[in-house]
Formats: structure tokens, sequence, C-alpha cells
């Protein structure tokens, strides 16, 4: 890890604490030693507290150091006047309103650059790596069980050849709203590139996760058929209890089995599993009529062998 990334990873508590320790260490020495002259530290210290904390903090750090700095070189004893006095205290509130201004917009784009990196730029969804290190990290944690899948939109490739791929992109983002609403503060949800997405959520119990699955492809379908130009949304599932001992990237390759399964049996289902079942029979819930995009009244409950 570098030492940028264990600044990233630091508390602001610890990074606070760090600066206020400096702050004393540096009072001192220039009380002590006011020859020495530790002005310059001072902007290091302002240009930390500027890139790690808030431009507020880092404008009342910089009010302090002007303050400290001036009550130290008055107190050398070195004759001045009253113009001289104000000149200094000028010339520091300059220069450090400039080392504020300067690291506060480096800040900025550095987050921009960081956020792009890790965020699909269509739909703000984290992208495949990113998806993927935040998984590995959910799924590492094994007390709680989890919830992973994977979806796909139905007949994607007609939507953009009959309605143009202005339709077909809008299509993609009302699916990605729709599934950061359903999933709220649950887990993650990517975008694993095209018309496909992966999502892992956290399970109060594993009892719970086929009706969340169905909850949550519910309300992706719900938005999707609400459209201009109406689609759907398959998924596949698997539900991973407390202690297992399976990898994030087997749990995707049997959610993809199971989506693919939904696929074959009808469009806009989903199936959903338990990962560790010896034979599964996973569920699959209709939640459109084939080729009708109208909602069902009464959507049906459909048994299907986990070989389909």
């Amino acid at each position: 890890m570098t030492m940028a990334d264990r600044l990233e990873a630091a508390s602001t508590i610890t990074v606070a604490t760090f600066v206020l320790l400096l702050a004393v260490i540096l009072q001192i020495i220039d009380i002590a030693c006011p020859a020495i002259g530790m002005g310059p530290v001072y902007v290091l210290l302002l240009g930390l507290v500027s890139w790690r904390l808030s431009r507020r903090a880092a404008v009342f750090a910089a009010v302090i150091a002007i303050v400290l700095n001036t009550r130290a070189t008055i107190q050398t004893g070195i004759p001045t006047t009253t113009t001289i006095t104000l000149l200094r205290v000028g010339l520091r509130c300059a220069v450090l309103a400039f080392v504020v201004a300067t690291m506060w917009a480096l800040r900025r784009a550095y987050d921009r650059e960081r956020a792009s990196a890790r965020l699909d730029g269509m739909t703000g969804l984290l992208n495949r790596s990113s998806f993927e290190a935040a998984m590995v990290t959910m799924v590492s944690s094994t007390t709680i069980p989890v919830l992973v899948g994977v979806m796909d939109l139905d007949n994607f490739k007609s939507i953009n050849d009959h309605h143009g791929h202005a339709v077909g992109d809008d299509t993609i983002r009302t699916a990605s709203r729709a599934a950061v609403r359903g999933l709220e503060s649950y887990g993650f949800v990517g975008r694993m590139g095209g018309d496909e997405f992966a999502f892992i959520a956290a399970l109060p119990d594993a009892g719970s996760g086929e009706q969340f699955a169905i909850d949550f492809h519910r309300t992706i379908n719900e938005a999707l058929i609400s459209l201009p130009s109406p689609s759907t949304i398959s998924m596949g599932a698997v539900i991973a209890p407390a202690g297992h001992r399976l990898d994030y990237n087997t749990l995707l390759l049997r959610a993809d089995g199971l989506l693919y399964a939904a696929k074959r049996n009808v469009k806009a289902s989903v199936i959903v599993a338990d990962v560790e079942a010896a034979t599964m029979t996973p569920s699959a819930i209709q939640l459109v009529r084939r080729g009708d995009p109208a909602t069902l009244c009464d959507p049906q409950t459909h048994l299907v062998p986990a070989h389909s």
C-alpha cells in the first residue's frame, strides 16, 4: 500500500489528531528556537489539511497557523513596526490562501478522476473492476448470508435496431436507476458491460433471499415496462449462507448459469437458488406475458428443474 493509499484509508479523526499533534510540536519549536523559522512547515501542514479534510477546516487551520507563527516571530524580540507586522501577516495570508485554493482544486480534480475510474460513465454504477473489488470485500465476510445475482435486458438488440441507440441507452439508464432504488443500502450493483448487470446484497437471513430477489426484480421490471418503448429484464441469483467457502467468481458463474436458465424458461423472469443445494429447484417469477409488457394482475410462480 502506497503512502497515498494509507492517507486515504486513515479516518478523519486520525488525520485531525495527527495534524493537531504536529501543530503543537511546531509551536513548541517555534517558541523554544524562533531562529529556526518553522513557517514553511506550517505550509506543508496546511497542505495536508486541505487535501484530506474539508475546505472549512483548511481555512480554520490557516488562521491558526498565521496567529501562531506571527506570535512566535513577535516574541523573538527583534525590533519591528506595526507596518512590518501587518505586511508579514498579509504575506502569510496570501501564501496560505493560495495553498488552500490550490490543494482544494487538486483534490477535486483527483476525486473526479478517481470516480471516473471506478464508475460506469453512462449509468453512474460501479464498473466491472470496481464491482468485483467491492464484491470480494463483501464475500470475504462470511458471517452474513448474501444474495449474488446477474441480470440481462431482454431483447436489447431489438430495441437498438428498431428504436435507435439513444432509446437503448435510456433503457440501460432506467434499469440502472431502478436497480439502485431497489437495492437501497443493502449492497452494490454494477454494470458488467453492455446490457448486463450484477449485484450483491447482504441478507438478514438466508431464508429471505428469494423474496428479496423477487421484489428487486419486480422493481426494475416495473420501471422498464413503463418506458415509451417497454422492455424487461431477466435475473439469476444465488443465496450464499453465512459461513460459505465460495469465492466471488464462483458465485457470479452460478448466478450467470441461473440467468440463462431463466431466459430459456421465459423472458422477464427470475430464478433464485441456494448455492449449496444438492439438487436445485429454483423458482421463476413470471412478471410479464411473452410479447406483452403489461404487468400480470396475479404473477404466477413456476418451479423449474436445475438443468433447464
